[in-house]
């Protein structure tokens, strides 16, 4: 399936089952250079690989403090030491805190 996408598109795959969380899977995605989609909630969040030359992750607890945001940012910096990239989404309709977090999240990389 990764081979249907044109070469120039990036692609962030967001699996929910953990039967993707695979060496095989990872494999496959590095080939495409398509991105595991990162996501955290307030159950887990999916393994921490880098797949891509980019990164793509979903932070969607609402209970993030700024200790968690700075873990975060440290997790984006190691894992993502080779992206070029990183998009970073804050998913919080119910709320609508996610500006606020993504405001006070970016400073963490200047």
């Amino acid at each position: 399936m990764l081979t249907q996408f044109p070469a120039d598109l990036r692609c962030a795959w967001e699996f929910r089952h953990e039967s993707w969380f695979a060496d095989d899977v990872y494999q496959a995605l590095r080939a495409a250079n398509a991105a595991l989609c990162v996501a955290d909630t307030e159950e887990k969040h999916t393994p921490l690989v880098a797949t891509a030359d980019f990164g793509y992750m979903r932070l969607r607890d609402e209970g993030y403090q700024k200790e968690d945001l700075e873990q975060w940012a440290g997790t984006v910096k190691e894992l993502g030491k080779d992206w070029g990239d990183a998009f970073i989404f804050f998913k919080h309709e119910e709320s609508g805190i996610g500006p606020k977090l993504a405001q006070q999240f970016a400073p963490l990389f200047a």
